[in-house]
């Protein structure tokens, strides 16, 4: 290319580094026309935008005409974004976007990267008519219909300087146009495949294979075609912008469920606000291996009008704020199919129509969301002050939400429930109208499809090869430690229970003794190391202080939070490396040594002290513990032989809890006569272990009553023998013995599944409930069914009862769901009502009462009532009471609570009325299929049930129960390779016929599969693992033969966090371990702190005042250590590691832990210095580096003024920008509460804010 020598000469008298110096302009090859010289060092996002305007500027006083600027880099790299930018500083020039060249006609495989797909001749067509000076029809496209849907006039700009902006731009066919070529990659592309390279990881693959499989399904076309031309650009900008760092003008969101008219809405907008309606799918991708009711790290993708874009955003919750910062890049829906081969799946699709009325202040949005089947209303906007305003004028104030969709789909876990498919969708992933009634299944088939397209082109998918993976890490620092044989004891079981607690004790006093060994070789140790005197300042940290001494400085740096995002443990060493470091140091190799040999009888005691708890709850348990004096003296035996510095020192006695696994009881030789055989003991355990429930207990109902009196009479020959048999949480149908009857028959192969229907009746005949439209004010659904022509005994009359309590108990959740009425239908006339009436306007007689009462005065009478008393706090709050009626004005029932003694059930009942009131339909319609199912065997038709017609205010009807068969396909080598055996088609489904399950063979293309229809009594089977799972059982999980596991690798938090537990140890620190509940006053009171109501989980019903509420800092255990052990030499200097609880709506257990690192020092003088010194070595060895007050690239420290620490001697701990921890002096009044009579410093952190 030939260059203008005066350029050539001129230049060499500039300036480097001025931005006019580092533009040049050579002349183009044969032509007479001006470019730019390449230059060489790609430039950053800020500098490579005044470059490129500089160079317009240039070129447009040496070029007559047109200066053509393409711009061009992979999707997300900030092409839209820096054009965008360079507009707003050149409002004249004008932008030509590549994708509007798009030609339907020639999309490939969905390609929306192939460069085919672009319209060269439209499109150097009108770049022609544009040098010309002409106007020009620029096409405009339809990512919706994926057509092109007009044309729009561009005309040449005041600036001569049109932009073309595309993945292509500068493709061969435009080079030779083009005045200035400038590439731009990186930004949230390469953001995107180091999230894909870390969640992909975390499921066992090796980086160089996912990068190989991101290049060739996130982004096959990139190294193709896209990287060859952008090597040929004049500028060349790097964006190391960083989506989750990158965020300036974050937008603050409130939500609320209220009502608010759109009058309303446009009295508080401004007057020439807009007004527009849009539908939005958000596509929500779920990494590898997580789990969809609790995953945190979601990619979203969102579909509107066709278009797809990906979304980063980090929501924060500053309640009643939803503070949204989030970056949006379009994408193809080729990115969705590459992700779903790479792993990802669909875990839900949420559909949101809005609408919203808009100005430049504020966004408010009325949304209706199809899976919550409900209606919010948004009021967004980058003014805090502004948006809240706004929402009290609407009168949301006190009803504000402060969750996510997302989030709220997780916590009423309809993750996978619902999913609306968007029809483009439909079209782009080959999802047939067939599918539409399950499309799980179909995204499922459609994902499976994705991977089998790239496996076939020889693609390494295989996420199952899992390859060990060698980690350095800082234990590398100590060899092999030597082993503390301390066993545990034998079994107990030939013993007396008195010999086992005197040996347990005399295990932990052994223990104890060692400990106190372990401490004094320490001391030892570190009268070793500091050998001559050190300034305060200069005793920072043991270990710090014998690399002064011995030469050899401990300065290695522990790196975390690669690009991968996984947690590596690489080391970089200062001086010499760390296995170096642990040969030269034999003392440091010694303590490390002794602090894992205290960790393990730590371990060791904690296990004895809770055997020796049970034993010793046995004993009182029996009744046969001495007065309270004499435990106390074993207490006090127990907490004196502790080994000092630990918090075992105040452990108490907190009993096991029963098991939660429901238990049904069930006469041993009725279920034997229901089974056709009688079995002994050992077989029926036998047979229970293989259909996967167990024999939990053998006992008769006399003993069931001694044991609870604690009695001691001896048992009669003649009791009949109860078994008591635990079942799957999930498994309704056998609640009660003719369910598990049936189910254990069918195993055996004695009879087939049932086929249930409903009775042939027209719709005319059928009994009809007709619901009242205040019913939603407290419970809105109701469900019912007959059972006609029932014959009951007293066995299955008690069955039949204690089923229904059973349910209550179980998925009812303690009827505050579901609750069973269940009636004499001979005794009532319909049709029936469903009401909500106030309480003193329903009076009757309720069932074993003489009576009449009226609802408020019922409320009152069971509140003295032992089983009635625990439901009425779920009504007794709201203004109306639901009641049922029949055609005479009787009451069937006041439900939850009570059932009206006029329809009363007996067993010469012989047609039973059921309705199910409840606030959750899905479960209301689980539990009237599973009594009508179970007990319509005995009908005098058998498994006919009679349905009833439910009729809504608002004209709706449907009628239950709902007995069709849920279909289900799950693929055979799905099966197989879960179970991890060779199974043949017609195997698996004569399994799976023995569970109940309607199996058949299918043939799906070259895949085989097995079709499910799944009957109403199995509503556990969800998922093809449910099936499998079944699978499994009919097989025999003895017979599925032994592989050893995969190696796994640890989680990142816990390997971090035994990192960071080995240098503080090796900085002279003890490591303690306490006990996660703690009493209401030490959380609170005697930390002089506030409980603000919002930040701790209370226990309810605690065992113990010394176990009230779950820690929310590990300030008091470690105080606890002290106090407990204030003789011991000084100073004390004592660490934990551990976890603390914070209550949290957005989990769907109302709290989160958060892993914390807490340390203290205990002298005659504060080591206020030391501390600080710990702080700077923990942050050094994860390599922050102290920073100025507001520099968010580090960490500083600057005053706080925590109650439980010295005014004007304690510290918050900022990191990048967030409070982390704090550390000071404690308070004299907090150490006086403890019991400590010497100074104290602490530092707490949370580690967390390192990964």
């Amino acid at each position: 290319m030939a260059q203008d020598t005066s350029s050539s000469i001129e230049s060499s008298r500039r300036r480097s580094g001025l931005l006019r110096d580092q533009v040049q302009l050579v002349k183009k090859k044969d032509s007479n026309r001006y470019e730019i010289l390449p230059i060489e060092d790609p430039l950053s996002f800020e500098k490579g935008f005044f470059i490129v305007i500089r160079a317009c500027q240039l070129l447009s006083q040496k070029n007559d005409g047109i200066i053509l600027v393409g711009v061009a880099g992979p999707s997300g790299a900030g092409k839209t974004v820096f054009t965008e930018k360079v507009l707003n500083f050149i409002p004249s020039i004008a932008v030509i976007t590549m994708d509007n060249y798009n030609d339907s006609s020639r999309i490939i495989d969905d390609n929306f990267d192939d460069p085919r797909l672009t319209d060269y001749d439209t499109l150097l067509e009108n770049i022609h008519g544009l040098r010309e000076g002409k106007s020009v029809q620029v096409p405009i496209y339809d990512f919706k219909t994926s057509s092109r849907a007009g044309y729009r006039t561009l005309e040449v700009p005041m600036s001569r300087i049109v932009i073309i902006e595309g993945i292509y731009a500068l493709s061969e066919k435009l080079r030779p146009l083009l005045d200035l070529r400038v590439s731009i990659t990186g930004g949230v592309h390469f953001d995107l495949v180091k999230r894909v390279l870390r969640d992909i990881q975390r499921v066992g693959q090796e980086p160089e294979e996912i990068i190989h499989q991101v290049s060739e399904t996130v982004y096959p076309m990139y190294k193709a075609f896209i990287e060859p031309d952008l090597q040929t650009a004049h500028i060349r900008i790097i964006n190391k912008f960083n989506p989750f760092t990158g965020f300036q003008n974050p937008t603050y969101i409130l939500k609320s469920t209220k009502a608010v008219p759109v009058e309303q809405i446009k009295a508080v907008i401004s007057e020439n606000h807009k007004e527009f309606t849009e539908e939005t799918y958000d596509i929500y991708l779920l990494p590898p291996g997580e789990d969809p009711e609790v995953c945190q790290s979601y990619l979203r993708m969102r579909n509107r009008d066709g278009k797809y874009s990906l979304m980063f955003e980090e929501w924060v919750t500053d309640a009643p704020f939803i503070i949204s910062p989030r970056i949006t890049f379009e994408v193809s829906v080729r990115l969705l199919g590459g992700l779903m081969a790479l792993g990802y799946t669909i875990a839900t699709i949420l559909k949101r129509s809005s609408h919203i009325f808009s100005d430049d202040r504020v966004c408010i949005k009325i949304d209706w969301l199809e899976q919550l089947n409900r209606k919010y209303i948004q009021v967004q906007g980058k003014d805090r002050m502004l948006v809240k305003y706004i929402a009290e004028q609407l009168g949301l104030d006190g009803s504000y939400i402060p969750r996510t969709y997302i989030e709220q789909i997780q916590l009423e876990k309809l993750v996978d429930d619902v999913i609306a498919l968007p029809d483009d969708l439909k079209t782009k992933l080959s999802i047939d109208d067939d599918s539409l009634s399950s499309p799980k299944e179909a995204l499922s088939r459609a994902s499976a499809d994705w991977r089998n397209k790239y496996l076939n082109r020889g693609l390494s998918q295989s996420l199952s090869n899992r390859r060990d993976k060698t980690l350095s890490k800082l234990t590398k620092l100590a060899v092999n430690s030597r082993r503390f044989d301390v066993r545990a004891p034998d079994s107990p079981a030939g013993v007396s229970n008195q010999g086992a607690i005197t040996q347990l004790s005399e295990q932990i006093s052994t223990l104890s003794e060692r400990m106190d060994e372990f401490t004094t070789r320490i001391e030892e140790l570190n009268s070793k190391i500091c050998t001559r005197k050190v300034s305060a300042s200069q005793q920072n940290l043991a270990s710090q202080s014998d690399a002064n001494n011995n030469g050899t400085g401990a300065t290695s740096i522990f790196i975390s939070g690669l690009s991968n995002g996984a947690l590596t443990g690489s080391l970089l060493s200062s001086s010499s490396s760390l296995s170096q470091l642990a040969k030269e140091s034999p003392l440091l190799e010694e303590i490390q040594n002794i602090a894992r040999g205290q960790r393990q009888i730590i371990l060791q005691v904690d296990n004895l002290s809770n055997l020796l708890r049970e034993r010793s709850s046995e004993k009182i348990s029996r009744g046969k513990a001495d007065k309270d004096g004499s435990w106390r003296d074993r207490q006090t035996y127990l907490c004196s032989r502790q080994p000092q510095c630990f918090c075992f020192c105040w452990c108490s006695v907190v009993h096991s809890e029963e098991s939660t696994m429901p238990t049904v009881s069930v006469g041993r030789d009725r279920l034997f006569a229901a089974l056709g055989r009688t079995y002994s003991q050992e077989e029926f355990e036998e047979l229970c272990f293989r259909f996967g429930i167990e024999l939990d207990d053998v006992t008769t109902e006399k003993a069931i009553i001694r044991k609870e009196k604690h009695l001691e009479e001896e048992a009669d020959e003649d009791e009949e023998v109860i078994y008591k048999i635990e079942v799957p949480a999930n498994r309704y149908d056998l609640l009660c013995l003719e369910g598990l009857a049936q189910a254990l028959r069918i195993f055996n192969k004695q009879e087939e599944t049932p086929r249930y229907k409903l009775s042939n009746i027209s719709k005319e005949s059928m009994h009809k409930m007709h619901v009242n439209p205040e019913t939603s004010l407290v419970r809105p659904y109701v469900v019912c069914a007959v059972l006609r022509d029932i014959t009951f005994d007293e066995a299955s009359y008690n069955s039949f009862i204690d089923l229904q309590d059973k349910l209550h108990q179980n998925i009812c959740r303690r009827r505050t769901l579901v609750a069973i009425g269940t009636h004499d239908l001979d005794t009532l006339e319909g049709p029936f009502t469903y009401e909500a009436l106030p309480p003193s306007a329903i009076n009757f007689v309720p069932l074993k009462q003489t009576k009449s009462f009226r609802a408020d005065e019922l409320m009152e009478y069971y509140k003295s009532d032992l089983k009635l008393k625990k439901f009425l706090h779920i009504i007794e709050k709201s203004p109306v009471f639901p009641v049922l009626f029949d055609r005479n004005r009787t009451v069937l029932s006041l439900p939850p609570i009570i059932n009206g003694a006029h329809s009363a059930i007996t067993l010469k009942t012989k047609n039973v009325f059921i309705e199910c009131t409840a606030t959750d339909l899905t479960k209301a319609n689980i539990v009237l299929n599973t009594m009508v199912t179970i007990f319509s065997a005995l009908c005098k038709k058998k498994f006919e049930i009679e349905p009833v017609e439910v009729i809504y205010s608002d004209g709706k009807s449907n009628i239950y129960p709902e007995l069709s068969l849920y279909n289900m396909e799950v693929s055979l080598s799905y099966i197989t390779n879960c179970i991890g055996v060779s199974l043949e088609a017609e195997e698996v489904t004569s399994l799976l016929n023995r569970m109940q399950l309607h199996a058949e063979q299918s043939v799906s293309g070259d895949k085989s599969s097995i079709t499910i229809s799944v009957p109403p009594t199995r509503s556990d089977v969800l998922h093809p693992c449910d099936v499998m799972e079944d699978v499994a059982i009919a097989y025999g999980f003895n017979n599925i033969p032994k592989s050893k596991p995969a190696s796994l690798q640890p989680l990142p938090l816990n390997e971090f966090s035994d990192l960071i537990r080995g240098e503080i140890a090796m900085s002279g620190f003890t490591e303690v371990l306490t006990w996660i509940l703690c009493s209401y006053k030490e959380n609170f009171a005697m930390l002089k702190r506030e409980d603000d109501k919002s930040t701790a989980v209370i226990i309810g019903n605690p065992r113990s005042t010394d176990f009230e509420v779950v820690r929310t800092s590990l300030m008091p255990g470690l105080l606890k250590t002290v106090g407990h052990n204030k003789d011991h030499p000084k100073p004390i200097k004592i660490f934990e590691v551990g976890d603390v609880s914070l209550l949290d709506d957005a989990k769907d257990v109302g709290a989160r832990n958060h892993r914390h690192l807490a340390a203290l020092y205990c002298s005659a003088n504060s080591g206020f210095e030391l501390i600080h010194g710990l702080v700077d070595r923990i942050m050094e060895v994860i390599g922050a580096s102290f920073v100025t007050v507001g520099d968010e690239t580090g960490y500083y420290i600057k005053c706080s003024d925590n109650p439980e620490f010295l005014t004007g001697r304690q510290a918050h701990i900022i990191y990048k920008g967030r409070k982390i921890g704090t550390f000071g002096i404690v308070h004299p009044e907090v150490l006086n509460n403890f019991d400590i009579p010497d100074p104290c410093s602490f530092v707490e952190l949370n580690i967390e804010s390192f990964l």
